[in-house]
């Protein structure tokens, strides 16, 4: 998540007519149900790192019956439109929505039964990095689970994401071999 603005309000509009209500990425709900079938989420304390505009956190709420969301973004625009769904869908007091700066989470060790993420991972440049914050985080026995954007390799696939990313506007850093090595 770059500390640039990606995600303008008109890009934000029109995302939830293609995506779903909610989400900035494919596969809404049923993406989510996905994500974390095997993990038993009632009562949890869960950390949604780059909450878009709040589809996930609600559904991790509503469906799966967390306790407690406590979701990370980087843009202000995306945490007012968030803050809206969340209202709508009647969980204020269960999803709380926070902006931090890139870099160190602003939790204590230990924090969170839970770190999720859903297509979010891919605009952090320091995958190690973020690696580290999340295993610091984690409660002992905790889980980190996540669905992200990847790239094939090789010079065809290299070529397509460069022009991917020349037409479009948001910026993505893909990485390779563990923790981006």
């Amino acid at each position: 998540m770059s500390s640039d603005v990606q995600y303008h309000d008109h890009f934000i509009e029109r995302l939830p007519t293609i995506w779903g209500e909610g989400f900035l990425s494919p596969g809404g709900p049923e993406e989510v149900r996905e994500i974390v079938s095997a993990i038993d989420l009632a009562g949890k304390d869960l950390l949604d790192v780059g909450f878009g505009t709040g589809g996930p956190a609600i559904a991790l709420v509503k469906d799966h019956r967390c306790s407690r969301v406590v979701g990370i973004d980087v843009e202000s625009q995306l945490r007012d439109r968030a803050a809206k769904n969340v209202g709508k869908a009647g969980f204020t007091g269960q999803i709380e929505l926070r902006i931090v700066e890139p870099g160190p989470f602003p939790f204590s060790d230990e924090s969170f039964d839970v770190v999720f993420s859903k297509d979010s991972m891919i605009h952090i440049e320091d995958k190690q990095a973020l690696f580290r914050e999340i295993l610091r985080v984690l409660r002992p026995g905790g889980v980190f689970v996540a669905s992200d954007w990847l790239a094939g390799e090789g010079p065809q696939a290299r070529a397509a994401l460069e022009r991917f990313t020349k037409v479009g506007h948001l910026s993505f850093t893909m990485a390779s071999g563990p923790c981006g090595k």
